[in-house]
């Protein structure tokens, strides 16, 4: 048996046929499918949603996973100014600083599930006291970055590396962490950890213009 029922849609009025089926004497009704448009309607909506929170979900995501580095550029700051403290000097090679790497500026990072490069600047040209290390992110991390080019030696590559620095402020020692200057060798703010997140750091640290 099918009967007629008409939907309301909005301003639109919609005539169907409605099967029907009678159990134990009581009549029972259900509809045959679902229309094109009521199945349009969905996927769109379903889109709408997706363009909305997959690009969130990807910036949270890379920012939990580099949130969880920062440490390893924390402890090695920290090393470096325990070292200036002690000798009154800047450490001149990240050899100095991770007992790992070369006697100049680059180096490689070794824990459990990450292998990561690091760039060493002893601060000897600069007007403040400091030194500044770089910590490039390995591809398994910044992947979800747009623009992200994995690094070979710890300064090249883009959108890929995170700076910390200590410098010494009218007799204050500073640390500063997030982007070393305006190149897109740095991750975008966007990207970062709160308490990361100083965009343009290098004429605080340096001193220099």
């Amino acid at each position: 048996m099918q009967i007629l029922a008409i939907y309301k849609f909005g301003n639109m009025l919609y005539l169907r046929r409605i099967r029907s089926f009678t159990v134990l004497g009581i009549c029972m009704y259900f509809r045959a499918a679902f229309t094109l448009l009521e199945l349009m309607i969905v996927i769109a909506i379903t889109a709408i949603i997706a363009a909305i929170v997959l690009p969130t979900y990807n910036v949270n995501s890379a920012k939990a996973k580099i949130g969880e580095i920062i440490p390893i550029l924390d402890a090695l700051t920290h090393k470096t100014m325990l070292q200036y403290s002690q000798r009154g000097s800047i450490p001149s090679s990240l050899e100095d600083i991770s007992g790992s790497g070369e006697d100049g500026g680059y180096g490689t990072y070794v824990i459990p599930n990450l292998t990561t490069h690091l760039h060493y600047n002893s601060g000897s040209s600069w007007n403040n006291v400091g030194a500044l290390i770089e910590l490039s992110i390995p591809e398994n991390i910044g992947k979800s970055i747009p623009g992200y080019v994995e690094s070979t030696n710890g300064i090249n590559g883009s959108y890929n590396s995170i700076a910390m620095a200590f410098y010494e402020d009218d007799g204050i020692m500073k640390v500063s962490c997030g982007r070393w200057d305006g190149s897109n060798r740095y991750i975008p703010l966007e990207y970062l950890p709160s308490a990361c997140k100083n965009d343009n750091m290098r004429p605080n640290v340096t001193g220099n213009p």
